[in-house]
């Protein structure tokens, strides 16, 4: 894997989400405070790498030696200030996972649903006419097809997830706000 390929767009990927996510957080109408709290780009995007590692861990846990340290890397890099090992993902992963209504260890890759990032970029990009949510699409499907290519084998779980993940990011989602 490339990690000075994936270092360098990450950081240009958090610069592009930073103005996104604060323009969200102040103006969508229908914001939590929850939400409040947690849209910001460094929490949206490693969200978003826990949610992926989820996906992956759940629905194949014997390939979490080869795409874990990879997402540890990833995640690093979006936050200094946590200290992610291999032990705080799994932890992560764990929390997610239980916090699923359905409660169970198996996430089904063909529900999974299109990224919270996604819907501020899109809100954003509704506003101002721009074209963000391609650019942090192709960014989010990169990083997946990176880690999950890293070993030189694509399982079918990672290729499902892979095909599943495509469609999620670059079809037109009317109702992601």
């Amino acid at each position: 894997m490339d990690t000075i390929l994936i270092k360098t767009q990450t950081h240009e990927i958090l610069k592009l989400v930073v103005p996104l996510a604060d323009y969200y957080r102040l103006n969508y109408k229908d914001i939590t405070d929850y939400e409040k709290r947690v849209i910001y780009a460094k929490h949206l995007l490693a969200s978003e790498m826990i949610r992926i590692a989820s996906f992956l861990y759940a629905n194949d846990p014997s390939e979490s030696d080869k795409t874990l340290p990879a997402i540890v890397e990833i995640l690093k890099e979006i936050d200094k200030s946590t200290r992610y090992d291999k032990i705080k993902l799994l932890s992560e992963i764990e929390l997610y996972i239980k916090n699923q209504p359905q409660g169970k260890r198996d996430l089904v890759i063909e529900e999974l649903d299109p990224p919270m990032l996604l819907r501020v970029v899109k809100f954003y990009d509704s506003v101002f006419l721009t074209n963000n949510m391609y650019i942090v699409a192709n960014y989010l499907f990169q990083i997946l097809n990176l880690i999950v290519k890293q070993d030189g084998i694509v399982t079918d779980i990672e290729k499902r997830l892979l095909t599943r993940y495509q469609t999620i990011l670059h079809e037109s989602n009317e109702d992601l706000y």
